[in-house]
């Protein structure tokens, strides 16, 4: 638990909080491994670590101390049973099913050429060996079989339940397979020239290695692909660059880009685009000097038709009828004024009505003139000395006094006001009366505005009939003194004339300066802004989303820092040396001490790659040396197979191990060294060799005998042409003595139940090569039994310990087995009879007696045997 300690106190310093949560649901993960919805998590967590959307509000969980349990269940790996079905496989034949005891030893017996290694070809491949790199063919002398795929099926034994996983070339292998190791000489030589993976993965140290090697470069490819995904080309905004503002923006768009930048120039108001079309008129036009002097005079008649309407309109403004009617009040106000004073006047005189009103004022004032000007010339009226009534033409006399006092009341303040009312609101009334308000709008002239603005001239026209209708209303209220009923004036089209004008001026200035270089290419620039910005407007949305997207494609970037697996690996390294490598040192010397090499001392050279710990084979010695350029082909071999059983000692499992051929270069010694080791080994799993050695194989037998383990045997052969052909047992030459007269007695049985008085050749045939095998039986017998396998062949010792079976063979049996093998070697086709005798070959009947003899003989020498053992 001492790792997994490590590991938590690890992750809670160092590790961020998505990473956290990753490493808990690695621990919590079943056997098949994250789910869809824990990656999906893992990578939604990423990227909310960057800000970035997070829709279901996900909080990252860390690794705690109640996720880490306190030991860890093995798991009982797959028993393999059968392989059969195999199509396409090298040229092996169909419908064979090769078979494998569930535990102890299976052992595969097969010359060269006999089909081993298409069966274990596909094995390799099925259950993932170290090495991939030998290909598995179909049938190479069959043109029409190249395109097929080669292909197998397993039967397995998985927690007590049977199931067939198939397997073909080109498809991941299946998962359940992968607890079988396979080792042949392929797997061997990387073993010694390659880098390998560390096997050795305890409980806990897994968790860190999948962080650094499946997480991290899952959600790498996950982000790379969501960042491929997200189109930041600027090409389809290509022909806006230039140089102008818009342009410069576009050759700089970049997640650092404002967007309010891009909304401003993208949204030119109305005045702008209608200045980008005077713009574009004016830099086309050919004459620009004539062209602005006739827009000049445009703008100046224009201005007068404006300037003619301003003249009108100022006689019936607001502030003109205002000042008619204050003249209007006036007058009433000083002709009251000289009312009230006249009729002061007359108080306490009769005088004829209407004295002192302006009706006699004006006769009063006639009289003057006529007196001054006319009768009484030099003489200020009124003249009374020696004078007449200029009137009456009367002596004055009494009526001098009157006329004096007539004059001062004339000459008065009131009398003076309302006169000088009265004559003002004559003079406004008259002005007004008077005043031109309209002319006639030349048919040219209203052609003219017409083009410019529909309507306009028609508007004119209205305005100056309201012009003159309020003119009428001002002198009827003049007179009536009714004010409010004043009509109001149509449209005024004086702003639409103004800003016309204004425009004709603003064109022509623009023609005058488009007549100069300098002034050109200033209205140009002007333009090429106007025109990049009207472009950049129906596209804007566009660029703003192509920016919005280089900023999430920024932000996903981002996210790279937190999936590299420098870190990961070197926790990784640090936390396998102190519990995977060493473990394997200590595995790596006792097996090479069981293998006979303990002399040769290794070193493990380690590195992590991407959180994947990782190790290379190194002689312990002072130099640098490839193990393959100082160690003998044998010890290669012998280090290999230590390597391979080392890493198996390590898993939680024990899952079977597959040998092809595994003692090939090998010297007799080493040969049982090996053959010891499997023998060992299939105690606890399940082991299965493919050899064609028959040394090997007698070495394989005797071990499993010490060993106290079951062999299961098979060979393969050639039938019909193909090989692969699955026999059950050993071949012949290796089946024990008893196994044997059993496969004897069933021929016999065979031939003699249809045995003729007269048997043809190929009859007396099976009769001599069932005879040969009898002999070769009893030299079985002899070795196993009589001498009590003291000696034995392909064997490397004496049995001493089984003398007591030889001593004191009697000369009866001795005898009955001379004879049982003299009859064979008169049969048997190794050796030519002398043709005089001409004796007929035994019969079938003959052939089972001799059999039955043979049993009974043996049955004789084990009792005795059995009578001398201690």
């Amino acid at each position: 638990m001492a790792l997994l300690d490590e590991i938590l106190k690890w992750s809670q310093s160092e590790l961020k909080p998505w990473q956290q949560d990753a490493v808990r649901r690695l621990f919590l993960a079943p056997k098949t491994g994250l789910s869809d919805d824990d990656w999906s998590e893992i990578y939604t967590l990423l990227l909310a670590e960057h800000e970035l959307p997070n829709p279901d509000g996900l909080t990252p969980v860390p690794l705690s101390a109640e996720n880490l349990p306190v030991n860890q269940a093995t798991v009982a790996p797959v028993v393999l049973k059968a392989m059969r079905d195999t199509k396409y496989l090298n040229r092996l034949a169909k419908g064979q099913i090769l078979t494998f005891a569930p535990s102890g030893l299976t052992v595969i017996f097969g010359g060269n050429g006999s089909g081993k290694s298409g069966y274990s070809r596909a094995l390799k491949r099925a259950c993932r060996a170290r090495d991939q790199v030998e290909p598995v063919h179909p049938d190479a002398s069959d043109v029409q079989s190249v395109a097929h795929i080669p292909e197998a099926t397993f039967d397995v034994l998985d927690q007590g339940a049977e199931i067939a996983l198939t397997w073909r070339r080109g498809i991941q292998p299946p998962e359940k397979l992968a607890s079988i190791a396979v080792f042949d000489s392929h797997c061997a030589r990387v073993y010694l020239t390659a880098e390998q993976d560390a096997a050795i993965v305890p409980y806990g140290l897994s968790v860190v290695e999948d962080l650094g090697s499946k997480v991290l470069p899952n959600l790498k490819r996950r982000l790379d692909h969501e960042r491929a995904a997200i189109d930041i080309d600027t090409a389809p905004f290509s022909n806006l660059r230039g140089d102008t503002a818009v342009g410069q923006l576009i050759a700089n768009l970049s997640h650092k880009t404002d967007i309010a930048a891009i909304e401003k120039l993208g949204t030119p108001d109305q005045t702008e685009l209608e200045r980008l079309a005077d713009l574009q008129k004016l830099l086309k036009e050919a004459d620009p000097k004539t062209t602005a002097n006739n827009l000049s005079a445009q703008a100046k008649r224009v201005t007068e038709v404006s300037q003619r309407l301003d003249k009108a309109y100022a006689w019936v403004k607001d502030e003109s009828i205002q000042r008619l009617r204050a003249l209007v009040d006036g007058a009433a106000i000083a002709t009251q004024a000289e009312k009230v004073a006249a009729d002061a006047f007359r108080a306490g005189e009769t005088l004829l009505p209407g004295t002192g009103e302006p009706t006699w004022k004006a006769l009063f004032d006639s009289a003057r003139r006529y007196s001054e000007e006319v009768a009484y010339q030099g003489h200020t009226f009124p003249h009374t000395d020696d004078a007449v009534c200029v009137l009456c033409q009367q002596p004055l006399a009494d009526g001098a006094q009157r006329l004096l006092r007539f004059d001062q009341f004339i000459k008065a303040d009131a009398a003076k006001a309302a006169q000088k009312a009265r004559e003002d609101l004559a003079t406004g009334i008259g002005k007004v009366a008077n005043a031109v308000l309209s002319q006639e709008l030349l048919a040219s002239m209203s052609q003219e505005l017409e083009a410019m603005e529909s309507g306009l001239p028609a508007l004119i026209v209205a305005f100056e009939a309201g012009v003159e209708a309020r003119r009428s209303a001002m002198l009827a209220a003049s007179r009536s003194g009714e004010w409010d009923s004043l009509t109001s004036l149509p449209e005024d089209p004086r702003p639409k004339l103004d800003a016309l004008a204004s425009k004709l001026v603003q064109r022509a200035a623009g023609l005058n300066n488009a007549a100069d270089a300098a002034a050109r290419q200033k209205l140009e620039r002007e333009h090429n802004e106007l025109l990049a910005r009207q472009q950049l407007a129906p596209v804007r949305p566009a660029v703003v989303a192509l920016v919005s997207r280089m900023k999430l494609h920024k932000q996903l970037e981002r996210c790279e820092a937190d999936l590299k697996t420098n870190r990961i690996t070197s926790k990784s390294k640090e936390f396998a040396t102190i519990g995977v490598n060493q473990a394997l040192a200590t595995a790596l010397n006792d097996e090479f001490v069981r293998l006979g090499i303990g002399h040769i001392k290794t070193k493990l050279i380690p590195r992590g790659d991407k959180s994947k710990n990782k190790y290379r084979l190194g002689l312990n010695l002072p130099g640098t040396f490839n193990l393959e350029e100082i160690l003998s082909e044998g010890e290669q071999r012998s280090i290999s197979i230590g390597c391979f059983l080392a890493e198996l000692r390590q898993f939680s499992h024990k899952g079977a191990i597959v040998f092809d051929d595994p003692v090939s270069s090998l010297d007799h010694w080493r040969r049982q060294y090996v053959a010891q080791r499997l023998a060992e080994e299939a105690r606890d799993r399940q082991v299965i060799v493919f050899t064609h050695d028959t040394v090997f194989l007698a070495l394989l037998e005797d071990a499993a005998e010490r060993a106290q383990v079951c062999i299961h045997s098979q060979n393969l052969e050639w039938q019909n042409g193909y090989p692969g052909v699955v026999v059950s047992g050993l071949p012949w030459d290796h089946q024990p003595y008893s196994q044997r007269i059993d496969t004897l007695e069933r021929t016999h049985r065979k031939l003699e139940k249809d045995w003729p008085a007269y048997p043809n050749a190929e009859q007396l045939g099976q009769i001599r090569h069932q005879y040969s095998l009898l002999r070769s039986t009893i030299e079985r017998v002899i070795q196993d039994l009589i001498l009590g396998g003291v000696i034995r062949r392909h064997h490397e010792y004496v049995k001493a310990g089984d003398l007591r079976r030889v001593v004191g063979f009697p000369l009866s049996e001795q005898q009955e087995y001379d004879r049982l093998i003299t009859r064979c070697n008169r049969v048997t086709e190794a050796h030519d009879p002398s043709s005089a005798q001409n004796l007929p070959p035994p019969t079938a009947v003959e052939l089972g007696a001799d059999l039955a003899a043979l049993r009974a003989i043996i049955a004789i020498t084990k009792s005795r045997q059995q009578a001398n053992k201690p």
